[in-house]
Parts: C-alpha cells; structure tokens; sequence
C-alpha cells in the first residue's frame, strides 16, 4: 500500500459515498441500508479507502466471515481513482483481518473477469495456496438474486 493511501474501519458516514461508489460500479448494487446492516454485523468487516489529495471516500471492501472461512462480498474503487493500487490496499487490508480473525480460507467471487482484475488478484496472492491458508477466487457464470421472498 503506498503510504498516501489511507485505509480504515468504515463508519456510518461513510455509508453514502460507498453506495454511490457501488451504484455506480455493480450491475446489482447495495443500498444504504445493506452497508448499514453489515457495519452492525459482528461477523462483518467493513473497510474504506481515503486518498489525502482525495477528500471523498475512495473505495470500500466488506468481508464477512464465520468460523475459520471468509468471504471478500464486495470491493469497489471510485472510476475516476483506479488503477492506483487502491483495490488491492483494500483486498490486502481485509486479508490481514481475515489472518487476524483466524479465517484459513477467503473465497472471493468475480462476476465479470478481466485481465487487469486477474492480474491484481494473482497479486495479492488469491489464485494459490499457501501454508495451510486458501485463498480462492471464483468466476460466477450465473447469478441468483433474492426477489420477492425467492432466488430469481
């Protein structure tokens, strides 16, 4: 992480810049009250990025996690600050976490790869195992989304 980068808790202010953020980088955003329900979850960890020069939230990551396994659930970067390593100072920042809370294996679930996302996740260590922790990202050729009361 370079050290202008800054990276820390998310709290509930920040809830507005990370849903926009979101609504603008996922084809099936989480609303405001998505991010508030898991800044409440204690199996939840909520992670924002900050630039200095930047005065706006800069990117945000959320892993939740149970018993020893993890997963990444959302990552994104404002548009107009990638390619600036902020997306792997988060996912290196929830790893840590992870490694801090015990978690052995994250899954993290890629809807729409591309060789700049695999590059970065080769990176940090995500496509291989290592002493006794898995660190896996999937391709989710389908997607089910909860409709109504069902999977749709």
């Amino acid at each position: 992480m370079d050290e202008k980068q800054i990276v820390r808790r998310m709290c509930p202010e920040d809830v507005p810049a990370a849903a926009e953020i979101e609504r603008k980088a996922m084809s099936e955003p989480w609303t405001e009250a998505a991010f508030m329900e898991a800044l409440g979850n204690p199996c939840a960890v909520c992670l924002t990025a900050f630039l200095p020069q930047y005065t706006r939230l800069a990117g945000y990551c959320i892993l939740y996690h149970a018993a020893d396994e993890g997963e990444i659930v959302t990552v994104a970067v404002n548009e107009t600050l990638r390619q600036q390593g902020l997306g792997g100072a988060l996912l290196a920042a929830a790893l840590q976490e992870a490694d801090t809370l015990g978690v052995r294996a994250v899954w993290l679930e890629v809807r729409d790869p591309t060789r700049r996302r695999f590059i970065c996740m080769k990176s940090m260590g995500l496509l291989r195992r290592e002493s006794g922790k898995t660190f896996t990202v999937r391709h989710r050729r389908t997607h089910w989304s909860w409709c109504g009361g069902r999977f749709i």
